[in-house]
């Protein structure tokens, strides 16, 4: 506890960003916000993946083991990303407000008394040996010196409300104001309305070709399963499609634009046309296009695309004469991140510069059939910041 104090101190004292791992290892990037050492207890303002501000997050220290401070790798690269989004003027979607607190009482308490008078969702975790499922994300009913009640919501079933009492001296962590929890607090009518029947559609049906068309025609978002083992799944809409491939104008699971996906159509298992879940992401995306919050003002969400010619090399050719940066997966596999370099006219090689996206460093480069490429990912915020970050380092 020591050293983790110590560095969290300095970190404090310098308002330097830091890695934050809990034994679990997940970990917070952000700031402190406030430390009590007395108590053991941190207070963060965090930022996600892409340098967003996304809330704050409490944390008891016990459930800390490490705490990376900002002359490391990752942090720089977390630094620039940061500094990315306000000089692109990135949409902030998380509270913008940070929660006003003092030591005066348990921070515990006076958090979780906070979001019950505003009536925030948050997210809980606490300390169970047990194993026993030890998050609760949902909205609080009561609080006082030694206990909190919680109704759990849930995103794919909205009969789903268990309700929950838990010892306040148990909870390790509480998430609060971040992105996708200001996203469901502005939804709460619809997350505690009638629930729907989930519709699915397996991708050999015979009506696949009309649900296209209806998707296209109305710009209707569905959920689409892909046959890649790289553990995606896509929400959007048609943009252009023919018997071999389909394209699909992406949304985020906080309702931004995701960039886009062409598929082969024999990659497509299931496509869900209608949950509670596509209810939801539907409402997130009409308010976030509402707000002005959807696009990414470096991303482009209005490209056409001629489905006459084969549309996965005439995308790939665009990437290699843009030294653009995309994501390829065939049926079965995990895909590779990378830049593809050429395409062999003879053979079909489609060979990729491989990029290592946990560190944004360069692979050697690989080959891959033209006909097993089975997904084509592009013009997504990943790839637009992990370029940036491989340009900053001169690797490309």
């Amino acid at each position: 506890m020591g050293i983790v104090l110590s560095n969290l101190k300095a970190a404090y004292n310098k308002n330097a960003i830091v890695n934050v791992y809990r034994l679990d290892e997940i970990f917070f990037t952000g700031y402190v916000y406030l430390l009590d050492e007395d108590s053991e207890e941190l207070v963060m303002r965090t930022y996600d993946e892409w340098g967003m501000p996304d809330g704050m997050v409490y944390l008891d220290l016990s459930m800390v083991y490490d705490v990376e401070v900002d002359n490391s790798a990752d942090l720089r690269h977390m630094k620039r990303r940061i500094q990315l989004a306000k000089d692109y003027h990135f949409k902030e979607i998380a509270e913008n407000k940070l929660m006003p607190l003092d030591k005066l009482a348990s921070l515990r308490l006076e958090i979780l008394g906070r979001s019950y008078v505003d009536g925030q969702i948050v997210m809980i975790t606490i300390d169970n040996p047990e194993g026993i499922d030890n998050t609760y994300k949902g909205l609080i009913d009561s609080v006082d010196a030694e206990k909190v009640e919680i109704t759990v919501v849930n995103k794919t079933n909205f009969s789903d409300h268990t309700k929950h009492t838990l010892d306040l001296s148990a909870i390790m962590t509480i998430e609060f104001l971040g992105k996708e929890l200001t996203m469901l607090t502005k939804n709460k009518e619809l997350l505690f309305g009638p629930s729907i029947e989930t519709v699915e559609v397996h991708g050999d049906a015979p009506q696949i070709p009309t649900i296209f068309e209806h998707s296209r025609a109305k710009h209707q978002l569905f959920e689409i399963e892909s046959a890649a083992d790289n553990g995606y799944y896509y929400i959007g809409y048609v943009v252009n499609y023919n018997e071999e491939f389909v394209i699909f104008n992406l949304v985020t699971m906080s309702g931004q634009f995701g960039g886009y996906v062409l598929l082969r159509t024999s990659m497509v298992t299931h496509i869900y046309t209608d949950s509670d879940y596509l209810r939801l992401i539907n409402q997130f995306t009409s308010e976030n296009k509402a707000a002005d919050t959807f696009l990414e003002p470096v991303l482009n969400d209005e490209r056409v695309f001629d489905m006459k010619s084969d549309p996965l090399a005439t995308l790939l050719e665009q990437a290699i004469n843009l030294n653009r940066l995309v994501r390829v997966a065939a049926p079965k596999s995990m895909g590779l991140l990378g830049y593809p370099l050429d395409i062999t006219p003879i053979t079909k090689q489609v060979h990729f510069q491989e990029v290592d996206d946990t560190r944004e460093g360069l692979e050697k480069p690989v080959a891959m059939p033209l006909s097993q490429i089975g997904e084509l990912a592009f013009d997504y915020l990943e790839a637009f910041l992990t370029d940036d970050g491989l340009k900053n380092q001169r690797e490309i």
